[in-house]
C-alpha cells in the first residue's frame, strides 16, 4: 500500500467512527405502542440517520400519525437498501442513506396529506 492509499484509508476509517459514535450516542425514539414490535428497528435506523445528519423521518408526532403498515413499509426499504446491518456497512451507505431519506419523507407526507382530506380512510395502510 502506497502512502496516499495509507492516508486515505486512516481518513476513512476516522470518518466512519464518527458516524458509528453519533449513532451511539443519539438520544432514543418514544415508540408508540402500536409500534413496539418495530421499536429495535426504529431506533436503530433513527439513530443512523441523525447520525449522518439528515432531518429524521421517524419523528415521534409521525410514528404517532402514520398507519403502522406504512412504517413497518419503510423500516423495510431501510433493511433492503443495506441500512439496518448489523456492523458498519451502513457508515459506507451514504448517498443511499440520503436518497431513501428523501423518499421517506415525500412518501409520509402523503400519507398525512391524505389522512387529512380522506380522515379514516387510508388508516389500515
Amino acid at each position: 500500500m502506497n502512502p496516499g492509499d495509507e492516508q486515505e484509508l486512516v481518513r476513512f476509517r476516522a470518518a466512519q467512527a464518527v458516524l458509528l459514535e453519533r449513532e451511539a450516542a443519539e438520544a432514543r425514539l418514544n415508540v408508540p405502542r402500536a409500534l413496539k414490535a418495530l421499536e429495535p428497528d426504529l431506533q436503530k435506523a433513527s439513530a443512523r440517520i441523525r447520525a449522518c445528519g439528515l432531518e429524521d423521518p421517524f419523528r415521534e408526532d409521525r410514528l404517532r400519525d402514520l398507519p403502522p403498515g406504512r412504517v413497518r413499509s419503510a423500516v423495510d426499504e431501510a433493511r433492503k437498501a443495506g441500512l439496518m446491518t448489523d456492523g458498519p456497512e451502513w457508515t459506507v451507505r451514504g448517498a443511499q442513506m440520503s436518497e431513501l431519506v428523501e423518499g421517506m419523507h415525500k412518501s409520509f407526507q402523503r400519507q398525512q396529506d391524505l389522512d387529512r382530506d380522506l380522515p379514516g380512510l387510508s388508516r389500515g395502510m
